[in-house]
């Protein structure tokens, strides 16, 4: 009898040539051409085929791994994986969400509040967690906060920053477990 293993792959590689033109994203390095590393989960619909990656240029892929999205490329679209406990990187933007994570720095706090449109969900979605993570790196964890979204009927929910990490928003990145359409990260009093 003999012990088989298996590998699971995390990140993928992203191919370009010089002009920044990607050719392909696959889970194995190709010495012919430019190669840049990302995580699994910010190129899955890539890597399943579901986008095609050679509408793209390598300046995308770098800002993807840095969390930075072009407003047009931020999506308002059903969840159909709400239930699925799925992470879910939230970006950082300045357009309107169902839910605002914001950097208070002059409090030292994240403050969260939620729009009037999706209150009645608030009930439905329970409760989860915030991580707070390395930027781009989920497993890098630097604090996690317990958030019932129940709480969110009644205004904002507050949490005090208890790492020098999340002093710094460049520096990190909050995940949660996706149960709304819109989340957005931002900075208060900006």
């Amino acid at each position: 009898m003999s012990d088989q293993g298996f590998v699971v792959y995390t990140t993928m590689f992203v191919h370009y040539d010089n002009d920044g033109k990607v050719h392909l994203i696959s889970n194995i390095q190709d010495p012919e051409k430019n190669n840049f590393e990302i995580d699994l989960f910010l190129v899955e619909e890539f890597a399943t085929g579901r986008k095609s990656c050679r509408n793209y240029d390598i300046k995308y892929f770098f800002n993807l791994s840095k969390n930075i999205l072009p407003e047009e490329d931020i999506e308002i679209k059903k969840i159909s994986n709400r239930s699925r406990g799925l992470l879910y990187m939230v970006p950082y933007s300045d357009i309107a969400g169902d839910l605002i994570f914001y950097h208070d720095l002059d409090n030292k706090k994240w403050k969260i509040v939620s729009n009037n449109m999706v209150k009645e969900e608030l009930d439905i979605a329970g409760a989860g967690y915030i991580f707070v993570t390395k930027n781009g790196d989920p497993h890098f964890l630097y604090n996690s906060y317990y958030l019932d979204y129940r709480e969110l009927k009644n205004g904002s929910l507050e949490f005090l920053f208890e790492t020098e990490e999340e002093l710094e928003l460049n520096k990190v990145s909050v995940f949660i477990q996706r149960k709304f359409e819109n989340c957005f990260v931002r900075k208060l009093n900006e």
